[in-house]
């Protein structure tokens, strides 16, 4: 914990006055972890009361985990870490929706918890407690759009962590282990912290070593067991992942190369579409075209994108770092004051609100640093001296920046690193000012409730505007899951006006799906019995809207099977009963797959 400086020492407060008891609880580990993870729980719950099942990428996540919690498997190019802990929760429950919840709570929960521990390696515990909830409060940070992004955070805390703990070579050694273990197990960006953090590590030690009077080969050999025994073991875990991936060998170049390819025509269709409102494509399966107008191929690399149009490259990096500030500001303040929103979810933007709070960071950051650097002798000596290496491990990962932000767009989800290390960076500058204001120390433990009623604001006007909670998501899962071993079946083929992650959460893998819109315009010269059949479509789920839709249409699809027309060719499988929304899941008779 830094000290003050020495002409602003406090008073000694009598041991039992009101004071010092105030103080001494403010201060206590206890009141600070279990009153910030309170807060947490209060700030989350008013969003997850509402939240649906996740849909999207973490749909497709669950597919991975699932196949964890069945056979123990991973996919080594697709977050085994990740999808190892996802599936980790199908062993408490089977329902998908109350794993998703679980899961994301750990990681919040855990996030926050290490937020904390980390700030109070920094700072005193009122600075600490109050960066930890500026952390908390903010639903980008526990509400963010896919829980994978968040989860990335936890090794990378872990890894400051352990350079906290103590300033030797084998605790930096052990922290550059666990960013290895996230670029390869993690997030695969994280590599640009491991080279920085690296570099920063051999240009210490050779320094050190500079001042002996050996060789600095001959020194760099006596260290490195520090470092080469801690990555050793890294290693060899990756080696164990990779053991256990169904994706090996000559796969894996297909399916990283996959990846990349189909990333880049995502995010650069999207950005395409913000700067050119009359394009209508779908940035996320409509690229197709788009791309290959552009640089002559619907899925290239980032280095044929370059290749083929520079130019065009050049408008989508520079318009994804003209996002920069809004994005700073949506990761610290959950608004911006921009005009085009910086995340793929909704946003709130042209915030009044989150302009002048920039203005109040950057002040308190410039006055901080200006003093800082005037004071820089006793800085050094009483605290970056000792702390000067999480510092630099926290500024390695946050490197990753100047990559992600114009090739993807600066995302507060894929900048949580950054988010921990602005706060930090915040939390050092108003220290600096405190200590100059000359306040003694039991006055500033009353900035703990002021932050409490700060944050509790913010997170109020952030809150959800919804006012039921139905959950159609959660509820379509819910009416398949029984049928898991039909609809996992690889001979089923679904036709579901319902999202697609719903039989993926329901079955546990990628179903054969036909899309809704493919029923809804399908050629009107063919029966619907012709078209099912030419679909070779085994199973349909149908809403509320569509029975309704197609019950006044006379569907043949629909109407023998609610008059129970023996002659048709489907069979309930299941339909509402007793409750407020209609559904019903059909299976055809020829084509019945066994397995409930």
């Amino acid at each position: 914990m830094l000290t003050e400086l020495p002409e602003l020492a406090p008073p000694v407060l009598p041991p039992e006055s009101f004071k010092a008891r105030f103080l001494r609880i403010v201060n206590a580990p206890w009141f600070s972890y279990v009153s910030l993870l309170a807060m947490q729980a209060v700030f989350a719950w008013r969003f997850w009361w509402y939240r649906d099942i996740t849909v999207g990428d973490t749909s497709s996540y669950f597919t991975e985990g699932y196949r964890w919690f069945s056979h123990f498997k991973v996919n080594i190019a697709w977050s085994p870490l990740y999808t190892a802990f996802y599936g980790t929760m199908l062993f408490f429950t089977r329902d998908a929706a109350i794993a998703t919840l679980m899961h994301r709570a750990i990681i919040v929960f855990a996030a926050t918890f290490m937020v904390l521990a980390l700030t109070r390696r920094l700072f005193p515990a009122w600075i600490a407690w109050s960066l930890a909830l500026w952390w908390a409060c903010l639903p980008i940070n526990f509400e963010t759009l896919y829980e994978v992004h968040l989860f990335a955070l936890l090794p990378i805390l872990v890894g400051a962590l352990i350079v906290a703990h103590r300033n030797t070579a084998f605790y930096r050694g052990m922290g550059l282990a666990v960013l290895v273990l996230t670029m390869v197990l993690v997030r695969n960006e994280t590599m640009i912290g491991v080279a920085c953090f690296g570099l920063v590590c051999l240009i210490y030690e050779i320094s050190r070593v500079r001042k002996t009077d050996q060789k600095i080969w001959k020194g760099l050999l006596k260290i490195s067991p520090a470092y080469v025994v801690p990555i050793l073991v890294a290693y060899a875990i990756i080696l164990g992942a990779y053991h256990i991936s169904h994706i090996q060998s000559d796969e894996l170049p297909a399916v990283l190369h996959s990846k990349h390819t189909l990333n880049m025509a995502q995010v650069y269709s999207f950005g395409y579409g913000q700067r050119h409102p009359e394009y209508k494509g779908d940035a996320w399966i409509g690229y197709a075209p788009l791309m290959t107008e552009t640089f002559g191929k619907d899925l290239p690399t980032i280095w044929e994108m370059i290749h083929a149009n520079p130019r065009a490259v050049a408008e989508h990096f520079w318009w994804n770092i003209s996002l920069t500030p809004s994005g700073l500001q949506l990761m610290l303040f959950n608004k911006a004051s921009g005009k085009v929103n910086p995340d793929y979810a909704d946003t709130h933007l042209h915030s009044k609100a989150a302009r002048q709070l920039s203005w109040v960071m950057l002040i308190v950051i410039a006055i901080g640093g200006l003093l800082s650097l005037i004071q820089r002798k006793y800085w050094w000596r009483t605290a970056m001296r000792s702390q000067i290496f999480i510092w630099l491990f926290m500024f390695s990962v946050a490197m990753a920046t100047f990559a992600i932000v114009p090739t993807q767009r600066p995302r507060p989800s894929y900048l949580f690193a950054l988010s921990v290390t602005l706060m930090a960076i915040v939390g050092a500058s108003a220290l600096v000012i405190v200590a100059n204001l000359r306040l003694p120390e039991w006055s500033r433990a009353w900035m703990l409730p002021i932050a409490i009623v700060i944050c509790t604001t913010v997170a109020i006007a952030g809150r959800p505007t919804a006012v039921a909670h139905a959950q159609p998501y959660t509820q379509a899962h819910r009416h398949l899951a029984p049928y898991e071993k039909a609809i996992a079946d690889p001979r089923t083929v679904a036709l579901g006006f319902c999202a697609g992650d719903c039989w993926r959460y329901a079955s546990g893998t990628n179903v054969n799906l036909i899309s809704p819109e493919l029923f809804i315009h399908r050629d009107p010269a063919k029966s619907l019995d012709e078209w099912l059949e030419e679909s070779h479509i085994t199973m349909v789920y149908l809403d509320e809207g569509t029975i309704d839709r197609l019950t006044a249409e006379n569907s043949p699809l629909v109407m023998p099977v609610l008059k129970g027309d023996p002659s048709t060719h489907w069979r309930v499988l299941s339909r509402s009963a007793g409750t407020e929304d209609d559904w019903l899941l059909l299976q055809h008779v020829a084509k019945v797959v066994t397995g409930r």
